[in-house]
């Protein structure tokens, strides 16, 4: 029997064609939540991105945020967290000075690069599937207005980092980054979580999955009773890491390949829907 529900975000509980979580999906997890079943969000948004869905952020679900750098509980006070070292932070600054990087604290995001090139770049980046909302610009765009812009090396450094991020649809790239980084540091110091959109990178300790196996021990639940739902790259390990785990019809194809369950599109509630299956199916 299920006890914990974790789901990503963006791609997977939320739909694409509108920004957002709205009433329906609140309502369903309000609701299997009234029902003892416990919720968790794993994302790769820090918190400040997290409590734009005021209809999540009200709710009382564990969250897993930035990956696994961050883990709070029913309450958001912290449990667990993984910045990264300032001399870790301000050598990746300096490599990468002209990549358009995201260094993301736990509400703040930093760039390196001016607003104007930054908000370019990305838009003209930004995945298919998230071109299905019709004032897609406009989202991306809020997110990214509160980056704080030209910032130097040393302010970067200065604040926990705990994740960092580069839209990048190009495997070469990644390729580059990935040995660059390798090269300064070896290769047992990162998590680098890719899937043809983004990479994403945060210390070794923090991914999904392993956040989440943090979590079902700390709460005393089996792997077996734990449903994990997700899309892409960042999902990989923890739709790899239990057995009840399902990806969506839309999904990454890793992440298709990480799990055990295939399910339907975003975009038709599938993740809400298959809840609601499973407790159905669990308490007849």
């Amino acid at each position: 029997m299920i006890k914990l529900f974790a789901t990503d975000l963006d791609g997977t509980l939320l739909l694409s064609k509108q920004p957002g979580c709205d009433e329906k999906i609140y309502n369903t997890l309000k609701q299997i939540i009234d029902k003892n079943y416990l919720m968790c969000f794993a994302t790769g948004r820090n918190l400040r991105e997290i409590e734009m869905e005021e209809y999540l952020w009200r709710l009382p679900a564990y969250v897993v945020s930035m990956n696994g750098a961050i883990i709070l509980d029913q309450k958001h006070n912290l449990l667990k967290s993984y910045p990264f070292s300032y001399e870790v932070t301000k050598a990746i600054c300096e490599e990468f000075a002209n990549y358009p990087l995201e260094f993301l604290g736990m509400r703040d995001k930093w760039v390196q690069q001016d607003k104007e090139s930054f908000e370019a770049y990305v838009l003209e980046n930004i995945p298919d599937k998230f071109k299905q909302a019709i004032n897609y610009k406009e989202i991306a765009c809020t997110f990214f207005s509160k980056n704080i812009f030209n910032a130097s090396s040393e302010e970067i450094a200065s604040n926990k980092i705990y994740k960092i991020d580069f839209m990048c649809c190009d495997d070469s790239v990644e390729k580059i980054i990935r040995d660059r980084l390798f090269h300064l540091f070896g290769k047992d110091m990162f998590h680098i979580a890719y899937d043809g959109m983004s990479i994403e990178i945060t210390r070794k300790e923090a991914d999904k999955g392993t956040a989440l196996l943090y979590l079902s021990e700390l709460l005393g639940i089996k792997k077996e009773e734990v449903a994990v739902f997700g899309d892409s790259g960042n999902d990989v390990t923890m739709l790899a890491s239990f057995p009840h785990s399902y990806a969506m019809e839309n999904a990454a194809e890793k992440a298709k390949e990480s799990a055990n369950h295939i399910i339907g599109n975003n975009n038709d509630y599938a993740v809400t829907v298959e809840m609601m299956k499973i407790i159905n199916r669990d308490n007849k």
